[in-house]
């Protein structure tokens, strides 16, 4: 019921289509898509957004909506005339709240394929061979193999950077518009 709210690019651009990748490949897909979409997203916002330059108009004058910045008599301007102490423009707010969406779809997916990495079960004692593990959601990975560490690993890296990581990104930017 929740999945509405997680971005599963993998199924969403049917990725097994086209190649059949196991669970820690598309981890390392998911782990990928984060900086790229973030470039994407950036890369897009200044293609195709142009940063409007707002135009300030006299103190007294009635403001309508096709030109809403009245400019304070009191406060600094640039030499144009233009308000510098809120010199966002629509372009850089526009992709600002691209990745805040971007992040927030793909965070809970993100933090479900992270742990479910560490989701190792061994065999029963009865089995043919009790010693060894595998994973849980794809029999084909073996628990005990190098490059299953090396994934280990790279997970217990992506808890710091990106589970622990995104939120606080996110409360670094929210937290003066409190």
């Amino acid at each position: 019921p929740m999945n509405i709210f997680q971005l599963d690019f993998l199924k969403v651009f049917s990725v097994q289509c086209y190649a059949k990748l196991n669970l820690l490949d598309e981890y390392l897909l998911l782990l990928l898509a984060v900086p790229m979409g973030i470039l994407l997203i950036y890369a897009c916002g200044k293609i195709f957004n142009t940063p409007s330059t707002p135009t300030a108009i006299e103190p007294g004058l009635d403001s309508n909506i096709a030109n809403p910045i009245v400019v304070d008599p009191e406060r600094p301007t640039d030499d144009d005339g233009t308000d510098s102490e809120n010199s966002i423009t629509g372009s850089t707010v526009n992709v600002r709240d691209s990745i805040f969406v971007f992040l927030f779809m793909l965070y809970p997916g993100l933090s479900t394929k992270t742990f479910h990495i560490f989701a190792c079960q061994k065999l029963p004692p009865g089995a043919a061979s009790p010693d060894e593990a595998w994973h849980r959601f794809d029999y084909s990975i073996s628990c005990l193999t190098s490059s299953y560490a090396v994934y280990e690993v790279l997970a217990i890296v992506a808890i710091f950077v990106y589970l622990i990581g995104i939120p606080c990104f996110f409360l670094h930017m929210m937290y003066p518009h409190r």
